[in-house]
């Protein structure tokens, strides 16, 4: 039997006429030289996998269709909220996910009216309101007036244009000297809790007096009835001494919050528990309690269309982690519980938790502190379920009062006073989106991005679309990865065609717009479409190669050579290879493939050139992925 060619005794393998090493083994000599016959009907053929065939592409908007090539990640829409990190998540994509994005600051990505395109567009910035230190700010508006009142300290304030730059402000003292605890409103009496002194009322005509002898710590309304506490215990309110007891906590305990939850009165407490009473026979009665999980203190609560919002604080050694739920109230209880986000974390330092909710037609606001300089408000959109970062306060502290008057909101924060969603827009935003990748590993081409905005004519404004395919960016929306492929301005108009990219590759990819408002600060970009177009680099890589099976070697510029025995041996070799691991290097060109032999086809006679003898050749498929070396 002939000896095969192996690195352990085969010299200069390419003057010895040899193409290629297959190597099939980690022991010394696992290998295997071998002669390639290559001709015009049986090439060595080296391959890759396909690129992207067109398909149908969506950029605009869901009806936007037309077939190109590679694949397309696009947003159009952004009210599913942020949080997204992944794009394209395999086996857990959501609807939603189409409309979800990471991570935005001053951004507003609401809806817009009927027959018009979404679009996003900068938040209004904030200012603060003169005169308005407010120790604890708990605002009140009474329904159907443009009136706000707030606590400050000992008095009451009031303006009926609190949202304008330059409102009116009024001082009241109900009890001289007397802080006034809580306060609420009930059609347009104002109730409000000033302890020992029990409840006082205002009625529209400005006047105060005493109402109740209760020394209510805190006041609310409730399907027509004025609820308060003395701290442990919970009272349905009445003139004089004539309130009802409805649940007592323990001595250490408190109630933090009540509201109308359309069948029921739930009652938030500091002994981690919300509790539902029901109006039965003119009275209310406690039938039902929900707990939080271990550790968790429910301080605001907010009802709309069966949905209950609860937020929460869970203390850590020198902070509290703010979270809220989004549950179902089902009969007396709350159920199918999910935390729409956390804030803080086990070493939080601040107070990260909510302490007031704003219920609007559309949507749910609360506020939290960011760090040590600002205050976010969050959206939670009731249409869609999304979460948004919205307003952003200039002042760390918590809120205890929101309103909307005009469509404007007006936030009260502890000590720093109140701040108004002012008429002119915020100086800069941007929106991250998620990290796209088609559900592949594999690195991608990206060979372009696009941006569809308005036209944009104020002077001073401008849009800017970013890109990166570093993971870690989204996390950070200065990081030094981001590069900046489009640029609008009033003077270059309105992009809708695609911005080529070169040599861009990598896993994913996440784009960053960007908007900045008008010189003159009243003016906002709007933005419709962003999308990045990809080609998925081929990995799988597929060599063909014809093997000289035959005793008699051909040899350049020599007389031809026969080794008895020598071609089965090698096809024996090549068969007891097939379905295997290999390494091939193709000696000349310095290709290598690591992969599997899959197939090894019978071998066929051919004669190279006339006169020459008949050689036979068997042609050998490996298909795995390159190797660099």
């Amino acid at each position: 039997m002939s000896t095969l060619p192996t690195t352990q005794n085969t010299q200069r393998p390419v003057a010895r006429g040899y193409g290629a090493l297959i190597t099939y083994g980690s022991a010394e000599g696992d290998d295997l030289y071998v002669m390639l016959a290559p001709t015009p009907d049986q090439p060595t053929r080296r391959t890759t996998g396909q690129s992207g065939a067109q398909m149908l592409q969506v950029e605009s908007n869901p009806e936007d269709f037309r077939p190109e090539s590679g694949r397309i990640f696009s947003r159009s829409r952004f009210t599913g909220g942020e949080g997204l990190d992944y794009a394209h998540r395999a086996g857990g994509n959501s609807e939603l996910d189409a409309t979800r994005f990471w991570n935005s600051r001053n951004i507003s990505v609401s809806g817009v009216d009927p027959g018009e395109q979404d679009h996003v567009t900068l938040l209004p910035e904030t200012a603060a309101i003169a005169d308005t230190g407010a120790t604890t700010p708990i605002m009140v508006r009474p329904a159907n007036t443009t009136t706000v009142f707030w606590v400050d300290d000992t008095a009451v304030k009031n303006s009926t244009n609190l949202a304008t730059a330059s409102p009116t402000i009024n001082t009241e003292t109900p009890v001289g000297g007397t802080t006034v605890s809580g306060l609420c409103a009930l059609g347009r009496t104002l109730y409000g809790a000033l302890g020992a002194h029990g409840i006082h009322i205002r009625t529209w005509a400005g006047s105060w007096q005493h109402w109740s002898d209760l020394a209510a710590t805190a006041v609310w309304s409730a399907k027509g009835r004025v609820l308060a506490s003395t701290g442990a215990s919970l009272y349905d309110a009445a003139a004089l001494a004539a309130s009802t007891l409805l649940k007592t906590l323990d001595s250490n305990e408190s109630w933090t919050d009540v509201i109308d939850a359309g069948g029921v009165i739930l009652a938030a407490a500091t002994d981690g528990k919300v509790y539902a009473f029901a109006d039965e026979a003119t009275a209310l009665v406690l039938r039902g309690e929900t707990e939080m999980p271990l550790g968790e203190v429910p301080y605001c609560l907010a009802y709309s269309h069966g949905l209950v919002l609860v937020g929460v604080g869970d203390v850590t050694t020198s902070g509290k982690i703010g979270r809220v739920y989004v549950s179902q109230l089902t009969g007396n209880r709350l159920r199918n519980s999910q935390m729409l986000r956390q804030w803080g974390s086990d070493n939080a330092a601040r107070d990260y938790s909510p302490r007031t909710f704003l219920v609007t037609r559309d949507a749910v606001y609360w506020g939290i502190i960011e760090d040590g300089s600002e205050t976010h408000l969050w959206k939670y959109h009731l249409t869609t379920a999304g979460l948004t970062r919205d307003l952003i306060v200039s002042a760390s502290n918590l809120v205890r009062g929101i309103v909307q008057v005009n469509d404007h909101l007006i936030v009260g924060l502890d000590t720093s006073g109140l701040y108004r969603e002012a008429d002119t827009f915020a100086s800069s935003g941007y929106l991250i989106t998620p990290l796209a990748d088609f559900y592949s590993a594999a690195d991608k081409a990206w060979v372009g991005v696009r941006l569809d905005n308005l036209t944009l004519t104020a002077a001073g404004a401008q849009v800017t679309l970013a890109y990166s395919t570093n993971a870690a960016a989204i996390l950070d929306s200065a990081h030094t990865s981001w590069t900046t492929a489009i640029t609008v301005t009033p003077t270059n108009g309105r992009v809708t065609t695609e911005q080529p990219l070169s040599d861009v590759t990598g896993r994913y990819i996440a784009l960053k717009v960007a908007l900045t408002r008008s010189t003159a600060q009243t003016a906002s970009p709007e933005v419709t479409t962003m999308a990045a177009r990809q080609f998925e680099q081929a990995e799988d890589v597929v060599l063909e190669l014809p093997i000289n099976v035959d005793d008699m070697v051909e040899r350049s510029h020599r007389m031809a050579l026969r080794v008895p025995g020598r071609g089965k041996a090698v096809l024996d070799k090549l068969y007891t290879l097939e379905g295997k691991p290999v390494h091939v290097h193709l000696l000349r060109s310095g290709v290598r493939v690591r992969g599997r032999l899959e197939e090894v086809a019978s071998p066929s006679p051919y004669r190279a050139r006339r006169g020459s003898s008949e050689t036979l050749v068997a042609m050998v498929r490996v298909r795995g992925a390159k190797v660099t070396v």
